[in-house]
C-alpha cells in the first residue's frame, strides 16, 4: 500500500515539474546593487541544479528533525516523496529557488538549535545556523523574523544562555558586516545611506489582494496543528517542546504576511513545509481507516487542487 502511494506522489511530482514556468530572473534586494545586479539572470540549468540541491538538503534536514526530535521512525522515507511534491506547487522556478533557500535556512535553525545528538559543540552549531540566517538579511527585513525564530527555539528548548545568545547575534550580523565593510572600501556606502527605507519596502506593505485559494496552505496547517497539539500531551517532554518550537516559530514568522508579495509567498511556503511535520504525526496516530486514507491522499489531492486554483483563473 505504501509503495502505491509513493508512486502516486511521484506521478504528482512529475506533473507539477512539467507544468512549471522556467523563469530565470531572480529579484534581489536593492541594497545588493553594489555587489551584483538586483535582477539576476541565471541560466535555467543552474536554477534547476541549485533548486534540486536545496530541496534535497531541506528534505534531509526535515527527515533528521523528524527522526531525532519528533519520534518518527528512521525507516520512514515517505518524507523524501512528500516534501518535493509540496515544494513544486510553486510553478515559478526562480521563486522556487528562493523558497528552497529559505526552507533550508528555517530547517537548519531548527536542526542546529534543537537539542539532540549531532556533530559539533552547541556554540558551533548555533554559529552555523546564525550565519546562514544572516545571509538572508541581505535580501530584506524578513530575515529579522528568522533571528527571532532562533531565540524562540533556544528559549522553548530551555537551552539558552547569554553566551549562546551573543553567538547567535554575532553570527547573524556577520554577513551584513562584511557587506558594509566592502561598501566602505569601495566607496559605495551611498547605496545604503541614500535609501535606508529600502530595508522594508513600504510601498509593498499591507498588500492583501490575494485569491482566497492563496490562504489554503495556512488554513490546512492550522487544522493539522490544532489536531496534533490537542494530543501532543501524550508524548515525551522533549517531543512536546519540539512541537512547541515549530508552532511558535511559525507564529514568529507570521508578520511577513503584512509585507511584500515575495515575503508572503516565502512565508506560506514555509507553512506548507510545516504541514509535513504535522501530517507525519497524524499518520502515526491515525486509528480509523477513513482518517488514514484521507491523510494518505492529502499529499496528492491538495497540491494538485492548490496548483489549479492558483494558476487557472
Amino acid at each position: 500500500m505504501k509503495f502505491v502511494f509513493m508512486l502516486l506522489w511521484l506521478a504528482t511530482l512529475v506533473f507539477l515539474i512539467l507544468n512549471g514556468e522556467p523563469n530565470t530572473n531572480i529579484q534581489l534586494h536593492p541594497w545588493l546593487a553594489g555587489i551584483t545586479e538586483t535582477v539576476l539572470t541565471l541560466s535555467f540549468s543552474w536554477i534547476v541544479i541549485l533548486r534540486v540541491l536545496f530541496i534535497a538538503a531541506s528534505t534531509l534536514l526535515l527527515w533528521l528533525i523528524s527522526t531525532r526530535n519528533l519520534e518518527v521512525s528512521r525507516k520512514e522515507y515517505m518524507l523524501f516523496f512528500i516534501l518535493p511534491v509540496i515544494h513544486f506547487t510553486i510553478v515559478d522556478w526562480s521563486i522556487g529557488l528562493m523558497v528552497s533557500i529559505y526552507w533550508t535556512a528555517f530547517l537548519l535553525i531548527l536542526y542546529q538549535l534543537l537539542p539532540g545528538e549531532s556533530q559539533g559543540t552547541v556554540l558551533r552549531r548555533t554559529l552555523t545556523a546564525a550565519i546562514l540566517s544572516g545571509f538572508l538579511l541581505l535580501n530584506g527585513a524578513f530575515a529579522v523574523l528568522f533571528f527571532v525564530t532562533g531565540i524562540i527555539t533556544m528559549i522553548i528548548s530551555q537551552n539558552i544562555s547569554f553566551r549562546r545568545t551573543l553567538v547567535w547575534l554575532t553570527g547573524f550580523l556577520t554577513p551584513a558586516f562584511f557587506v558594509l565593510f566592502w561598501y566602505f572600501l569601495t566607496n559605495k556606502t551611498n547605496i545604503l545611506l541614500d535609501n535606508p527605507g529600502a530595508f522594508v519596502l513600504q510601498e509593498d506593505l499591507l498588500q492583501f489582494a490575494f485569491p482566497a485559494s492563496f490562504y489554503g496552505c495556512p488554513a490546512l496547517l492550522f487544522l493539522l496543528a490544532l489536531i496534533v497539539h490537542s494530543r501532543v500531551s501524550e508524548s515525551k517532554i522533549s517531543v512536546r517542546r519540539s512541537y512547541s518550537v515549530i508552532l511558535f516559530s511559525l507564529i514568529a514568522l507570521a508578520p511577513a504576511m503584512i509585507s511584500s508579495l515575495f515575503n508572503t509567498n516565502i512565508l506560506f511556503s514555509i507553512y506548507g513545509l510545516a504541514t509535513v511535520f504535522y501530517w507525519t504525526r497524524l499518520m502515526y496516530n491515525a486509528r480509523r481507516k477513513a482518517a488514514f486514507i484521507i491523510l494518505w491522499l492529502m499529499p496528492i489531492v491538495f497540491p494538485i487542487l492548490y496548483y489549479y486554483l492558483l494558476n487557472y483563473k
